[in-house]
């Protein structure tokens, strides 16, 4: 079992070093449904205190995406692909956090 286990996580490890980033998109929608079930499960990883301090906007407006462009450094990617998820983080969030356990936040 134990020699399973480890061959199976050598082969997740390989698979990792093997991905390539491909920034090419298809003009082809992202339907609602897929893209909600990504966020949700995105939305389910760890975070410190589990303050999930971001919020994430989904963008799909042609016009939209080039206004947003500069906010994403001008990636080329930004204007063509189907949709765009811009991340925003809360630092007041966090900061209230630390305040109400009397720690101070180390950003």
């Amino acid at each position: 079992m134990f020699l399973f286990i480890y061959l199976q996580k050598k082969e997740r490890m390989e698979s990792l070093k093997q991905r390539r980033t491909i920034r090419k998109y298809q003009q082809k929608d992202i339907s609602s449904d897929l893209l909600n079930d990504l966020l949700e499960t995105s939305f389910r990883a760890s975070t410190v205190g589990n303050m999930q301090v971001y919020s994430v906007i989904v963008t799909r407006d042609a016009d939209r995406k080039a206004r947003l462009a500069p906010a994403h450094f001008n990636q080329p990617m930004v204007k063509t692909a189907p949709a765009v998820l811009t991340f925003c983080i809360d630092l007041r969030r966090f900061s209230k956090w630390c305040e109400q356990r009397k720690r101070r936040a180390g950003i």
